[in-house]
């Protein structure tokens, strides 16, 4: 009896570290805009209200800009996962990509977003392409001053706008 309960429970924790990379489908409206927005959110505890930055006052610290730590690097990747079909898709569905990362840069949640409509690309590849970015890349964060408590930095990157630049 031992045996079986140490073999499900070798199984349920196989089957939950597999499924740590799956991307979460979730449509909604923009309340901005009134399109149609389509996301593939690959974690889900990462979205919503998180805590921010904070200087030795307890304020929320500013941030004067963001950098990719390679955004030819990105791009050149994107091109090598996806077919040009892929990525004419990915170009006219507006599609961008949103992080969630610490100050110092590591990139902790690579979620996928589409306008209007959803582009004929196959989900194990934007699985793929969101585990490498979170492994390769960092996002580069000038804060306005010092950072006393750590907190998560949100970022867009509008992948349709700099791919459609990459490919002419």
């Amino acid at each position: 009896m031992k045996t079986i309960f140490g073999i499900i429970a070798v199984l349920l924790v196989t089957i939950s570290s597999n499924c740590q990379n799956s991307l979460t489908r979730k449509v909604s409206v923009s309340g901005f805009t009134g399109d149609t927005v389509i996301m593939y959110i690959d974690n889900m505890d990462l979205q919503g209200e998180l805590p921010k930055p904070r200087n030795s006052n307890d304020e929320i610290v500013g941030i004067y800009g963001f950098k990719l730590s390679s955004e030819e690097g990105l791009l050149k990747l994107v091109t090598e996962i996806f077919s040009e079909k892929e990525l004419q898709g990915l170009i006219s569905s507006n599609s961008f990509i949103r992080t969630v990362c610490l100050p110092n840069g590591k990139i902790l949640s690579v979620s996928f977003g589409f306008f209007e409509n959803e582009p004929d690309v196959c989900l194990s590849k934007l699985e793929e392409l969101s585990s490498i970015i979170k492994e390769e890349f960092t996002l580069q964060i000038e804060f306005e001053e010092e950072i006393e408590s750590d907190g998560y930095i949100r970022y867009s990157y509008k992948l349709a706008r700099e791919l459609s630049k990459f490919i002419e």
